[in-house]
C-alpha cells in the first residue's frame, strides 16, 4: 500500500498526524472538539448532510442514463424546494 504514496505525501501525513496528537494534548482543545462534534450531530445538520449524500449518490447512478437524468432533475428540484421550505420554517 505504501507504494501508492510518494515521499511528499507520506511526510505530509506524518506531520499532520503529529500536529493532531500535539494539539489533542491540551484539555481545552479536547473539550472544544467535543462541542464541535456534538453540534455536528444535531438532527438538522444530519438531515441536510444525508439529503446531500442521497442526491449525490443518485446523481452518480443516473449520470449515464439520459431518461433517468431528466426524471431525477425534476425530483431534485421539487425535493430541494421542500427542504428549503422546511429549513425556513424551523428557523422562524
Amino acid at each position: 500500500m505504501l507504494e501508492t504514496f510518494n515521499n511528499r505525501e507520506l511526510a505530509m501525513a506524518t506531520l499532520v498526524a503529529l500536529f493532531f496528537i500535539w494539539v489533542l494534548r491540551k484539555a481545552s482543545v479536547r473539550e472544544a472538539m467535543h462541542d464541535v462534534l456534538s453540534v455536528f450531530f444535531q438532527k438538522a445538520i444530519l438531515f441536510h448532510l444525508s439529503l446531500f449524500s442521497f442526491f449525490s449518490f443518485m446523481s452518480g447512478l443516473c449520470a449515464e442514463n439520459q431518461e433517468c437524468s431528466n426524471d431525477w432533475s425534476t425530483m431534485i428540484s421539487s425535493l430541494n424546494t421542500t427542504s428549503v421550505m422546511k429549513s425556513n420554517k424551523a428557523s422562524v
